[in-house]
């Protein structure tokens, strides 16, 4: 089979490079539209309609921006051609239609400034006792939807926090019942609202200090990964990376941060498509206290923020271990310039435990398959929550998503015994119930485009003549036709998952290959339906969501999120017609669908996933629709349309196939058991589970392309991990990261298993030949290491 993934595709989707941000940012000051006081608030690829893209092809490179202009508030959201140096659109946005360009850095020190001048806010600490204003940061914060009185301006919302010495964690006392709201476009200060006068908290939560935290743990001894032949995967110079079998480009947004595209599976040496374009388009943060100090705190983290700006600079044996490639990411920093994050994307292999075993009382077989699993990440700060994005791909087909959030949960003062809306943390300290609800938009291309999504669900049947004992039980099939009827809801009693299938391709058992999308099944937006954030956050009201393609609907809660009063994204404008629509998951425990028939682009899906509240930090998935005049058009189950999914869930989504069978060798590595039987007792590091046991093969791992001289780190325990700094982050009383509080890891697993691909990958990969344009000013992309730690 031919892979529709062509080298020049991947050229075309490669990550922007410093020279197209630098030309990016000259156009655009040639147009007259980059004065001293514009901002950049986002610079990003504009990804050519797929259709294009998949057709003819297409050589032009756009970028887009979202401009402000910080001395008047003007907005502009721009494309530029960087291939022909060109302006292709500018348009001036109205904050109070459009919504607002995304925060920029320099907002929060200007926030700081103004606060302390003003005499209300000045009064408001004194009567709390606080005067030393070299100890008061001052949080600001997205604002949410304005007020009558407010619209018109740009502004933050801002809380105070007492930081008593540089190195004291200023998370641990809020001044709490103080709110100031001020505008960054006239640097002034709107209101002070002082509503309630609350103790501050006073115990000190100086974890990153030896002389508070108090010694390391004894006894850890050094676990040292070390792969003599160097990994089992290569990458070009486009991102193209392949491994045992999987082929994927790996690309970088200042938006989305990492972006997966064009993910095949290698079947008797043609390339499948099953994916392409993954990414965790939007996540919010709905904090469930309703006080009136703190009722407006729901921060979109990917649209107000921007995921991939706040990236971290990743430290070999503490944030990544093993035998690691590092690729740095490219962004544009506020003045449009590039900005080069060194390190920012972890690639590596990891052991994944048992894949398949059995042990045979008839023939005295025991075998056994190990897992491995391709692991793609990155770590971003925010302020006080830094997330870990993880996409693993397994030698079973499976590709998994987990979010693992960690970091500071954001406080407040604790009111008293019994207060239901906070968890008392450490004495007089409170931190709010609050949601994280990530969104995964998934563009599914299953052996092709023509794809279709079906909900399916185990059902009792009732006793009868095909029934008589009262034990059998089956599977119901749902095609989700259109849009209207593809907003669905996990549901874990009925074991709900959605099949993503192509009804054109038959396994070899004469059914549609499929790959299943199992969510989680957790809680949705805690909120009212006609609360502010039900409004600005739609897409977590549904676990899933299947949409067709369009290549202008990106974000689950529309382009520009702050500021927005609601009702961009999804789930949209009118009922479209004429389209099929495929599945979008929210939240839930494993779940899947079969998609509806899709056109030739392919269906796309998005996955939100909702987390539980309280202070524990979960996770949620899903997908946007912005508002589109076109009609929708309902769509037969064999009619050809386009298909988009998007699934929330919380904490854990699967997409994978429906059938489990017995794995085959697939390794030259085989290993028998100490206790090993002449009939074939062995294990195997690299099989993959395929479907049909006679096609075992065995092959040599590949090895990297691209050897670089292993940086290792110092001996095992004998150092800690350094502190890296991010860029100042959005609601953030000091500088300092870290995370006294355990990890909360919150899984969106998309385990694909081809639902009839015959088998899987049959031969080592081998790297892309394709190397264009090596004479693009790019940075330095890639590097190896390997460490152990302790």
């Amino acid at each position: 089979m031919t892979s529709p993934f062509t080298p020049e595709l991947a050229h075309a989707l490669r990550t922007l490079g410093t020279d197209e941000i630098t030309t990016n940012r000259d156009v655009l000051k040639q147009a007259g539209l980059v004065g001293p006081e514009t901002r950049f608030a986002y610079v990003g690829l504009v990804d050519p309609d797929k259709r294009d893209a998949l057709g003819a092809g297409t050589s032009d490179r756009r970028v887009r921006s979202f401009l402000v202009d910080l001395s008047t508030g003007a907005s502009h959201d721009t494309v530029v051609s960087v291939t022909t140096a060109t302006l292709v659109s500018a348009r001036t946005l109205d904050p109070d239609v459009d919504g607002a360009v995304p925060v920029v850095l320099d907002e929060f020190t200007i926030v700081e400034e103004v606060v302390h001048r003003d005499p209300r806010w000045l009064a408001a600490m004194a009567r709390r006792g606080l005067t030393d204003l070299s100890t008061l940061r001052v949080n600001p914060l997205s604002a949410g939807v304005l007020a009558d009185g407010e619209r018109g301006h740009r502004i933050q919302r801002c809380f105070t926090f007492v930081q008593r010495t540089p190195d004291d964690l200023g998370w641990a006392h809020p001044v709490d019942g103080v709110t100031v709201m001020v505008d960054v476009v006239t640097r002034e200060v709107l209101d002070v609202q002082d509503h309630a006068l609350l103790p501050v908290p006073q115990e000190d939560g100086n974890y990153h200090l030896p002389s508070w935290r108090g010694p390391d743990r004894e006894g850890v001894k050094p676990i040292a990964i070390t792969q003599p032949e160097g990994p089992s995967f290569t990458i070009d110079d486009d991102g193209v990376l392949d491994w045992l079998g999987w082929r994927l480009q790996v690309a970088f947004d200042q938006r989305e941060g990492l972006v997966v595209r064009t993910v095949s599976v290698d079947d008797d040496g043609g390339a499948r498509p099953v994916l392409y374009r993954g990414s965790i388009a939007e996540m919010v943060v709905p904090y469930g206290d309703p006080s009136p100090q703190r009722w407006f705190q729901n921060f979109f983290d990917g649209g107000e923020y921007l995921f991939g700006g706040f990236a971290n600079e990743l430290v070999l044996g503490c944030d990544c271990l093993g035998e690691i490639t590092y690729l740095d990411a490219v962004v544009a920093g506020n003045d449009g310039a590039p900005r080069v994050i060194k390190q920012a994307i972890c690639i590596h292999e990891e052991d994944a435990g048992v894949l398949w075993k059995h042990t045979d009382g008839w023939n005295g077989s025991s075998q056994t398959r190990r897992n491995r699993r391709l692991v793609v990440s990155f770590f971003m700060t925010v302020g006080n929550y830094d997330y870990g994005f993880y996409w693993y791909f397994g030698l079973d087909g499976t590709i998994d998503f987990e979010i693992k959030a960690t970091g500071i949960v954001f406080t407040s003062a604790y009111p008293g015994e019994g207060y239901r809306f906070a968890t008392q943390v450490a004495p007089g300290l409170g931190a709010p119930n609050h949601q994280h609800l990530f969104c995964a938009r998934l563009d599914v291309m299953v052996d092709g485009s023509e794809n279709a999504v079906d909900e399916v669900e185990s059902v009792m049947v009732p006793r009868g003549p095909d029934n008589p004992y009262g034990t059998g039980y089956t599977q119901s099939f749902t095609r989700l036709h259109d849009e209207s009827e593809a907003q669905r809801e996990a549901d874990n009693r009925k074991g709900r998952f959605w099949l993503v299938s192509n009804p054109e391709k038959p396994n070899r058992l004469g059914a549609p290959v499929a790959w299943g999308l199992f969510p989680q099944g957790r809680e949705l937006l805690l909120a009212d339906a006609d609360a502010d954030i039900t409004r600005r956050a739609t897409y977590a009201t549904k676990h899933l969501w299947v949409t067709p393609y369009a290549p202008d609907e990106l974000y689950p809660a529309g382009d520009l999120v702050n500021l927005h009063r609601g009702g961009d994204g999804l789930p949209g404008g009118p009922p479209r017609t004429g389209t099929s629509t495929a599945p979008t998951s929210c939240s839930g425990t494993p779940s899947a669908s079969r998609t509806t028939r899709a056109s030739r682009t392919g269906p796309s899906c998005r996955s939100t996933r909702p987390a539980s509240p309280s202070s524990r930090s979960d996770s949620s998935v899903g997908t946007r629709r912005s508002t589109s005049p076109r009609a929708r058009r309902a769509t037969s189950p064999e009619s050809p349309a386009t298909t988009t999914t998007t699934s929330t869930t919380s904490t854990t989504t699967t997409m994978r196939s429906t059938r489990t069978v017995p794995t085959t060798q697939r390794s030259a590595d085989r290993c028998r058991s100490t206790h090993g039987s002449p009939t074939g007792t062995g294990c195997s590091p690299a099989g993959w589970a395929t479907s049909r046991a006679s096609s075992a093969r065995s092959g040599p791992r590949s090895r990297s392309s691209r050897r670089r001289p292993a940086a290792r780190s110092a001996r095992p325990g004998s150092a800690r991990c350094p502190t890296s700094t991010p860029p100042s982050s959005p609601h953030e009383p000091h500088r300092r990261t870290g995370a006294p509080s355990p990890t909360t890891s919150a899984h969106a697993s998309f385990a694909t298993s081809p639902r009839g691909l015959r088998s899987g990958p049959t031969s080592s990969p081998t790297s892309s030949s394709a190397r264009r344009d090596p004479s693009a000013a790019r940075p330095s992309t890639r590097s190896r290491e390997r460490s152990t730690s302790s």
